[in-house]
């Protein structure tokens, strides 16, 4: 996802492309999109789109991420577990200045319950990315 130093354009081109690829998704098929988001959706439960173990205060992309799960009904499945904060951010600001979670494992709805153990760390989506692309 391009990073909040790009224009709000070229997100959308991306969610719009990501809504396109989710189209093709059957009723039937399971659906997993993971990645760098470059949004916080935050500490609060959101329409049984995030769960209340998120990080920070959500953002105007993080509304977006929402907006998008909204219409296609997946999970932010990371937020559903909880583990101590230092477990959570996938990002860190340089000098330190904070740290965030930007990276988000969406799953379907009904695949929530059959889920045990979900984290995102920075490592993890680098590599699934690598390998789904």
């Amino acid at each position: 996802m391009p990073t909040t130093g790009h224009d709000d354009e070229q997100a959308e081109e991306t969610y719009d492309y990501i809504n396109e690829l989710i189209k093709h998704v059957r009723g039937d098929e399971n659906l997993i999109i993971l990645g760098d988001w470059n949004a916080v959706v935050g500490e609060l439960p959101k329409d049984k789109i995030t769960g209340k173990y998120g990080l920070g205060k959500r953002n105007k992309r993080g509304n977006r991420l929402i907006e998008l799960c909204a219409k296609h009904k997946p999970v932010a499945a990371n937020t559903l577990f909880q583990y101590h904060v230092r477990r959570r951010y996938t990002w860190t600001m340089s000098a330190s200045r904070g740290r965030y979670q930007i990276d988000y494992i969406l799953t379907k709805q009904n695949l929530k319950i059959k889920l045990k153990i979900v984290k995102a760390t920075q490592e993890q989506i680098l590599s699934a990315t690598t390998i789904w692309l």
